[in-house]
Parts: structure tokens; sequence; C-alpha cells
């Protein structure tokens, strides 16, 4: 990954923080920064640096995930071109959802409701035990979650930014899968967690100075100016994506008609 590449992502990040994470997470940063929680201005910077440094990790696992996902499916040059294709698109497509039908996203990033239709339509069949093992494990994971988050909340020790900020980057986000794609598409695990380190870099001033200075919300033009702008970015990156893929299959291809030109 070149320098360039490396600033365009912190790039990218910063102005989707900026139009998406100060709305979405703002509340959870100027409720950890309540005066009576914290005495002194000290132990409020160092509360929002552990929250920030849990919010990395949170965002280092996701990446990591995507990337193994990807990995697995990995096998020869020509698989890694369709790859490296599927993910430009896929970034393209959430990049588009992101800006302009965020609403989308609600559709993978709510815990569904249980589909009384789907249920009748497969009364006896292993489609319904599927659909019924997936409501439960959501459902399962969804209440442990908001356990862990209440009991860390309500937490009088000091480690409890930390675990808040960990949860806060595992909550289902369309910006978080956004840069998750752009992670799997190194293709290795420590290239993906520098990724995601770029990102969480990129939120973090934002955030930061939100619970510091308990900054309010940009406007809505600003707000859509920025989105816009990380929008750009990351249909570069959606771009660059799908061209490694094309020179990926067609440099197998053309090493393939060589290599049976010489046998011949």
């Amino acid at each position: 990954m070149t320098i360039q590449d490396s600033l365009l992502i912190v790039g990218a990040a910063f102005t989707g923080s900026l139009a998406h994470c100060t709305g979405m997470c703002g509340g959870i940063v100027l409720s950890l920064n309540m005066k009576e929680r914290i005495d002194s201005k000290l132990k409020q910077i160092l509360a929002n640096l552990l929250y920030f440094f849990g919010r990395l990790c949170g965002y280092c696992f996701v990446g990591i995930a995507f990337t193994l996902l990807g990995m697995n499916f990995s096998r020869n040059h020509v698989l890694n071109g369709i790859i490296f294709i599927v993910l430009g698109v896929l970034l393209f497509i959430s990049a588009t959802i992101f800006t302009f039908f965020p609403k989308g996203f609600k559709v993978f990033t709510q815990a569904s409701k249980p589909d009384s239709k789907i249920h009748s339509r497969y009364k006896f069949s292993l489609i319904r035990l599927c659909v019924q093992a997936i409501e439960s494990l959501q459902a399962l994971l969804t209440f442990f979650y908001k356990k862990t988050f209440g009991i860390a909340f309500r937490s009088e020790k000091f480690i409890r930014f930390f675990v808040i900020g960990i949860l806060n980057g595992l909550l289902p986000c369309g910006l978080v899968y956004m840069f998750a794609l752009q992670a799997a598409q190194t293709m290795s695990v420590m290239k993906a967690m520098f990724v995601m380190l770029l990102f969480g870099l990129g939120t973090f001033l934002p955030l930061f100075l939100m619970g510091i200075l308990s900054l309010g919300l940009l406007s809505s033009r600003m707000r859509s100016f920025f989105l816009r702008l990380c929008f750009v970015i990351m249909v570069y990156f959606s771009g660059q994506s799908i061209y490694h893929g094309y020179m990926q299959i067609t440099a197998n291809a053309s090493d393939s008609s060589h290599l049976h030109h010489h046998h011949h």
C-alpha cells in the first residue's frame, strides 16, 4: 500500500466520520464525557483515548473477519482476480448506499424480527430450521451485546471506556463495513489491520473533539459535503480493486496461452 493510498484512507475516514460518526456515535461519546463521571481534564483525555483504543480493537477485529473470509476463497490467480473484482463492486455498492440511500443499510445493521410468513411457508422444512437457528443466534448475540454494554456503561471502573470502545467498534455500521471491504482487498491479516488502524485514526479527531469540547453536530449541508467527499475516495479504491482483479485474470490468461504455445 502506497503512502498516497494510506493518506486517502485516513482522509475518507475523517470526512466520513464528520458526516456520520458524530451523529451516530456522538451520543455515546457525550454521555461518557458527562462532567459528574470524570472529575479532571486529564482523566477525561485519558478516558477518551482508552475509548479510542477500544474502538481500534473492534475495527481491527471486523477487518480481520472480512479478510479471512476473502482469503478462504482465494486459491489461484483467476479466483483471486474475481475476488478483487467482487470486492471492488461491493465497495462501490456499499459506498453508494451509504452516501445516497443510508436507510438501505438498516436491512443489514438492524436485528430482523421473526417473519411469520417465512415460518408458515416452510413449515416442516430444513429452510425453516435454518431461519430459526439464525434468528435465535442473532437474538442471543444481541442479548449478550446489550447486557455487556449495560454492565460496562454502569461500571465505575476506568477500564469501562476501553470496553465500551470495543463494543462500539463492533456495532453494525455501514461506514465500518465499507472500510472492512477495503481491508479485505489486502488479502493479508496484517495489512487489513493496518487499513482498519488508518480508518480508526481518521475517525479519531472528530469524536475526540466532540467528547473533550462537547462540540455540537455539523450542519446537514456540511455533513452532505463531507459524505460526498468520502464517496469519491471510496469509488477510487473500488475502481483500483476492479482494475487489479482484471489485471490478475488477464495476466493469468496470457501466461496460460504462453505456456500452451511453448509446449507445442
